[in-house]
């Protein structure tokens, strides 16, 4: 899926009436409200849990970080292949993660994006780095026309509105043109229709076709000779 069918914003329409569907990026505060809400229905909970656990049978903090860890993988598994690219803060927030070559959600690309990714390169390892890859990782949606985090970049991925919107309003930034949306999200664009055959060339004028005489007239016997 090229970049033509993602607009960054709202502009005037390039076409005028034209509402074809196309896919709208979301904001960075959406996608910031939808972290907030994924975080504090899982990770804070489980910290709490731990940390009680911690207090009073001296559970390892450890465990802790590996017990999320494991959570999140399974949550964003399980609500973003079933939603289709949606997990419970994407809901609320409107917004849907889509691959850029059109294939739909599945558990493999979960996995790459929100585990080895989110969680593990611009997360645990990112403390060598005093988590500055983490924080650029985070704001880089700010200035970027596509709207992609660094995880995105890597993955291919965009974060888009939950619905293609109709709005003719909606014009595509990269070729400053109103485009469509000819497939739903999860399915590969169609093939291009065959280039039509130049038409041939025109007879010019004051010319005819050369006579081709029917069969056995090919070489007629002379008049004296029959």
């Amino acid at each position: 899926m090229s970049d033509e069918y993602f607009s960054a914003q709202s502009e005037t329409a390039a076409t005028a009436g034209n509402s074809a569907p196309v896919w709208e990026l979301s904001g960075w505060w959406r996608r910031v409200g939808a972290q907030f809400i994924d975080v504090l229905m899982i990770v804070i909970p489980v910290e709490i849990v731990f940390a009680v656990l911690d207090g009073a049978a001296g559970v390892s903090q450890n465990y802790s970080t590996i017990a999320n860890l494991i959570i999140l993988t399974i949550y964003f598994i399980a609500t973003m292949t079933a939603w289709q690219g949606q997990t419970v803060g994407k809901r609320v927030t409107g917004i849907r993660v889509v691959r850029e070559d059109g294939q739909p959600i599945d558990a493999k690309f979960v996995f790459i994006r929100q585990t080895l990714v989110m969680q593990i390169l611009f997360g645990m390892l990112a403390i060598f780095l005093f988590y500055i890859p983490t924080l650029l990782n985070y704001l880089w949606p700010l200035w970027d026309d596509k709207h992609q985090a660094l995880h995105d970049k890597i993955v291919k991925s965009r974060v888009v509105r939950e619905q293609p919107s109709t709005d003719p309003g909606i014009a595509q930034t990269v070729q400053q043109q109103q485009v469509q949306q000819p497939f739903p999200v999860g399915t590969p664009p169609p093939p291009a229709a065959p280039a039509p055959s130049a038409p041939p060339p025109p007879t010019p004028s004051g010319t005819s076709t050369p006579y081709t005489p029917p069969p056995g007239f090919e070489n007629p016997v002379p008049d004296e000779e029959k």
